[in-house]
């Protein structure tokens, strides 16, 4: 079999990306709707009025209005954008990359202009998400100063502690609360266990407890 080569091995390049690309936004589709982990992450990138708040304090402190940046929690209004924004330009380029790829099928069912739209949307939604990739995410996850040269949770999906204390203290401060409440319930749990069924090796720290000890000790001895 001849491989293409060219303009066409481009094209099947092109398309071939385009399927993973599609293939990734339905598994993203599903596992937010149909897992119970995927539904929770699904409320933590709602957008919120908190969102709309922080960003106008983000910009006061910006200008110096305000000392300190808002406290954000999981997601800040940045990052649900910036995923917001993956999940439509994904949806998008995969509509319109269908009319193009189905070319005839596209002339056959609909005006021409429809098909002539859908290829201008396709050129500038590449173009925007090109910039927005190359500007915004390349700076959040390279060369912000807080993760230079790398962010390494692109590799690890784990961020440091003190970094999480810094970008989203309200998501620490949630995670902190929760593990003390988890120790406190197991510790409370383990006293009721050993209140209810005191273990045979320990022994009552009274007289007749040590004197009980001590005989055992000494038949153990003589035997």
């Amino acid at each position: 079999m001849k491989l293409p080569a060219g303009p066409d091995l481009r094209g099947w390049l092109h398309r071939f990306f385009g399927v993973i690309l599609f293939l990734n936004l339905l598994i993203q589709v599903c596992l937010l709707f149909f897992t119970r982990k995927g539904r929770e992450e699904l409320h933590a990138l709602t957008f919120s009025r908190k969102d709309f708040a922080d960003s106008l304090c983000n910009l006061a402190h910006w200008f110096g209005l305000l000392p300190h940046p808002p406290k954000t929690a999981r997601y800040s209004y940045i990052e649900k954008v910036e995923y917001w924004a993956l999940v439509w330009g994904t949806a998008i380029m995969t509509l319109t990359g269908f009319f193009m790829w189905s070319e005839a099928w596209a002339l056959r069912h609909f005006p021409g202009w429809v098909y002539d739209l859908a290829r201008t949307i396709h050129w500038y939604e590449a173009i925007l998400a090109s910039l927005a990739i190359g500007v915004w995410h390349f700076y959040w996850v390279l060369f912000e100063p807080s993760v230079y040269p790398f962010s390494e949770a692109m590799f690890t999906g784990k961020v440091p502690l003190e970094w999480l204390k810094q970008h989203h203290p309200l998501e620490y401060e949630q995670a902190i609360a929760q593990q003390e409440r988890i120790f406190q319930e197991w510790k409370e749990k383990l006293q009721k266990e050993l209140e209810a069924e005191p273990h045979p090796e320990f022994y009552p720290l009274t007289a007749s407890g040590q004197e009980s000890q001590i005989h055992t000790d000494e038949e153990e001895a003589e035997s």
